[in-house]
Protein backbone atom coordinates (compact mmCIF):
# COMPACT_ATOMS: atom_id res chain seq x y z
CA UNK A 1 0.00 0.00 0.00
CA UNK A 2 0.93 3.63 -0.77
CA UNK A 3 1.79 6.12 1.73
CA UNK A 4 -1.14 8.99 2.08
CA UNK A 5 0.26 12.05 0.87
CA UNK A 6 1.15 14.65 3.18
CA UNK A 7 -0.51 17.98 3.41
CA UNK A 8 1.09 21.25 5.20
CA UNK A 9 -1.03 23.74 6.73
CA UNK A 10 1.65 26.27 6.56
CA UNK A 11 2.77 27.31 3.23
CA UNK A 12 5.93 29.22 4.16
CA UNK A 13 6.63 25.47 6.39
CA UNK A 14 6.13 23.45 3.43
CA UNK A 15 8.31 25.67 1.17
CA UNK A 16 11.54 25.32 4.26
CA UNK A 17 10.96 21.80 3.46
CA UNK A 18 10.19 21.26 -0.18
CA UNK A 19 13.73 23.62 -0.20
CA UNK A 20 15.70 20.73 2.11
CA UNK A 21 14.68 17.88 -0.49
CA UNK A 22 14.69 19.64 -3.42
CA UNK A 23 11.32 18.82 -4.27
CA UNK A 24 9.65 22.17 -5.78
CA UNK A 25 6.39 20.44 -6.96
CA UNK A 26 4.53 17.35 -6.79
CA UNK A 27 2.99 15.17 -3.66
CA UNK A 28 5.02 14.80 -0.28
CA UNK A 29 5.01 11.55 0.83
CA UNK A 30 5.80 9.52 4.22
CA UNK A 31 9.04 8.47 3.11
CA UNK A 32 9.97 11.71 2.08
CA UNK A 33 9.23 13.09 5.71
CA UNK A 34 12.22 11.10 6.96
CA UNK A 35 15.09 13.16 5.74
CA UNK A 36 14.71 15.66 8.71
CA UNK A 37 17.02 14.61 11.30
CA UNK A 38 16.68 17.71 13.23
CA UNK A 39 14.25 21.18 13.23
CA UNK A 40 15.34 24.25 14.19
CA UNK A 41 12.78 26.90 15.02
CA UNK A 42 14.15 30.87 15.40
CA UNK A 43 12.64 34.54 14.15
CA UNK A 44 16.11 35.24 12.58
CA UNK A 45 17.67 33.24 9.75
CA UNK A 46 19.80 31.33 11.63
CA UNK A 47 22.28 28.75 10.51
CA UNK A 48 24.07 27.44 13.91
CA UNK A 49 23.14 27.38 17.99
CA UNK A 50 24.95 27.45 20.76
CA UNK A 51 24.86 24.60 23.35
CA UNK A 52 25.76 24.07 27.14
CA UNK A 53 28.25 21.01 26.81
CA UNK A 54 30.38 22.23 23.55
CA UNK A 55 33.27 21.61 25.59
CA UNK A 56 32.88 17.86 26.24
CA UNK A 57 32.61 15.03 23.77
CA UNK A 58 28.58 14.82 24.05
CA UNK A 59 28.94 17.63 20.95
CA UNK A 60 30.53 15.09 18.88
CA UNK A 61 27.72 12.69 19.53
CA UNK A 62 24.83 15.46 18.59
CA UNK A 63 22.14 15.49 15.77
CA UNK A 64 22.55 18.62 13.79
CA UNK A 65 19.25 19.85 12.83
CA UNK A 66 18.86 20.19 9.10
CA UNK A 67 15.04 21.76 8.59
CA UNK A 68 15.78 25.29 9.81
CA UNK A 69 12.52 27.39 9.54
CA UNK A 70 12.05 30.95 10.40
CA UNK A 71 8.66 32.22 11.83
CA UNK A 72 9.02 34.78 9.85
CA UNK A 73 8.69 33.49 7.08
CA UNK A 74 5.30 31.81 8.38
CA UNK A 75 2.40 31.68 6.26
CA UNK A 76 -0.44 31.34 8.97
CA UNK A 77 1.31 30.35 11.84
CA UNK A 78 -0.13 26.79 11.55
CA UNK A 79 3.75 25.65 11.52
CA UNK A 80 3.69 23.64 15.04
CA UNK A 81 0.73 21.59 13.06
CA UNK A 82 3.22 20.50 10.71
CA UNK A 83 5.80 19.66 12.93
CA UNK A 84 3.81 16.72 14.18
CA UNK A 85 4.68 15.31 11.41
CA UNK A 86 7.92 14.56 11.97
CA UNK A 87 7.88 12.87 14.99
CA UNK A 88 10.88 10.45 14.38
CA UNK A 89 13.57 13.35 14.02
CA UNK A 90 16.19 13.01 16.63
CA UNK A 91 16.50 16.87 17.29
CA UNK A 92 14.54 20.17 17.95
CA UNK A 93 15.82 23.47 18.83
CA UNK A 94 13.13 26.48 19.28
CA UNK A 95 14.76 29.38 20.14
CA UNK A 96 11.43 31.78 20.37
CA UNK A 97 9.42 31.92 23.18
CA UNK A 98 6.59 28.92 23.34
CA UNK A 99 4.02 28.30 26.14
CA UNK A 100 2.51 24.64 24.92
CA UNK A 101 4.64 21.95 24.36
CA UNK A 102 2.41 18.66 24.36
CA UNK A 103 2.09 18.06 20.58
CA UNK A 104 5.59 16.95 21.53
CA UNK A 105 4.10 13.49 23.10
CA UNK A 106 4.52 11.21 20.31
CA UNK A 107 7.83 12.18 19.67
CA UNK A 108 9.55 9.15 21.32
CA UNK A 109 12.87 9.10 19.08
CA UNK A 110 13.36 12.38 20.28
CA UNK A 111 17.29 12.39 21.86
CA UNK A 112 17.86 16.39 22.16
CA UNK A 113 15.36 19.29 22.83
CA UNK A 114 16.92 23.01 23.44
CA UNK A 115 14.04 25.49 24.49
CA UNK A 116 14.64 29.02 24.77
CA UNK A 117 11.82 30.72 27.21
CA UNK A 118 9.45 28.06 27.96
CA UNK A 119 6.71 30.17 29.90
CA UNK A 120 4.90 27.42 31.26
CA UNK A 121 5.36 24.91 33.92
CA UNK A 122 3.56 21.93 32.43
CA UNK A 123 6.38 19.55 31.47
CA UNK A 124 3.98 16.45 31.61
CA UNK A 125 4.98 15.63 27.70
CA UNK A 126 8.56 14.80 28.63
CA UNK A 127 6.87 11.36 30.19
CA UNK A 128 7.22 10.10 26.61
CA UNK A 129 9.89 11.21 25.35
CA UNK A 130 11.64 7.68 26.20
CA UNK A 131 14.78 8.46 24.42
CA UNK A 132 15.75 11.73 25.29
CA UNK A 133 19.35 12.05 26.43
CA UNK A 134 19.80 15.96 25.93
CA UNK A 135 17.72 19.02 27.24
CA UNK A 136 18.18 22.51 27.81
CA UNK A 137 16.16 25.15 28.81
CA UNK A 138 17.05 28.92 28.64
CA UNK A 139 14.48 30.54 30.81
CA UNK A 140 11.67 29.08 32.05
CA UNK A 141 8.86 29.07 34.56
CA UNK A 142 9.66 25.65 36.14
CA UNK A 143 8.29 24.47 39.72
CA UNK A 144 11.06 21.63 40.51
CA UNK A 145 13.11 18.70 38.63
CA UNK A 146 10.59 16.05 39.61
CA UNK A 147 9.37 15.50 35.57
CA UNK A 148 13.38 14.91 34.88
CA UNK A 149 13.81 12.63 37.17
CA UNK A 150 9.86 10.66 36.23
CA UNK A 151 11.54 10.57 33.07
CA UNK A 152 14.94 9.11 33.85
CA UNK A 153 12.85 6.44 36.56
CA UNK A 154 10.80 5.54 33.34
CA UNK A 155 13.72 5.08 31.20
CA UNK A 156 15.77 3.39 33.28
CA UNK A 157 12.79 0.91 34.10
CA UNK A 158 12.53 0.06 30.40
CA UNK A 159 15.98 0.00 30.08
CA UNK A 160 15.66 -3.15 32.89
CA UNK A 161 12.83 -4.69 30.98
CA UNK A 162 14.87 -4.76 28.01
CA UNK A 163 17.42 -6.68 29.12
CA UNK A 164 16.51 -10.17 28.17
CA UNK A 165 19.63 -11.72 26.98
CA UNK A 166 21.59 -12.21 30.18
CA UNK A 167 25.16 -12.73 28.15
CA UNK A 168 24.46 -9.55 26.30
CA UNK A 169 26.37 -6.60 27.39
CA UNK A 170 23.95 -3.33 27.55
CA UNK A 171 24.17 0.24 27.47
CA UNK A 172 21.48 2.49 29.55
CA UNK A 173 20.91 5.60 27.49
CA UNK A 174 18.69 7.97 29.22
CA UNK A 175 18.27 11.71 30.35
CA UNK A 176 22.24 12.11 30.66
CA UNK A 177 22.84 16.20 29.95
CA UNK A 178 20.40 18.98 31.58
CA UNK A 179 21.01 22.67 31.04
CA UNK A 180 18.35 24.67 33.02
CA UNK A 181 19.10 28.82 33.01
CA UNK A 182 17.21 31.14 34.83
CA UNK A 183 14.46 28.76 35.56
CA UNK A 184 12.60 29.81 38.46
CA UNK A 185 14.22 26.68 40.41
CA UNK A 186 14.72 26.95 44.33
CA UNK A 187 14.57 23.32 45.39
CA UNK A 188 16.87 21.34 43.39
CA UNK A 189 16.82 17.82 45.72
CA UNK A 190 14.68 15.12 44.17
CA UNK A 191 14.93 12.43 46.73
CA UNK A 192 18.66 11.66 47.86
CA UNK A 193 20.23 12.77 44.59
CA UNK A 194 20.55 16.70 43.46
CA UNK A 195 21.18 18.34 40.74
CA UNK A 196 22.67 22.08 40.52
CA UNK A 197 21.15 24.51 38.12
CA UNK A 198 23.58 26.24 35.75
Amino acid sequence: MNDPNISFKDVGFELAFRNLISKATGIITKEDLKAVNGIMISNIDANGFSIPWISDGTAFNMTFPNLMFNVNNSDNGEWISDIVLFNEIKSFHIGIAISDLMFLETFTHLKELYLHEYDNDDLSFLNNLISLSSMCIYKGQLKDLTPFATLYKKQLELFKKSKIDKDRFYIFNGLENLYLHECGITDIKIGRASCRER
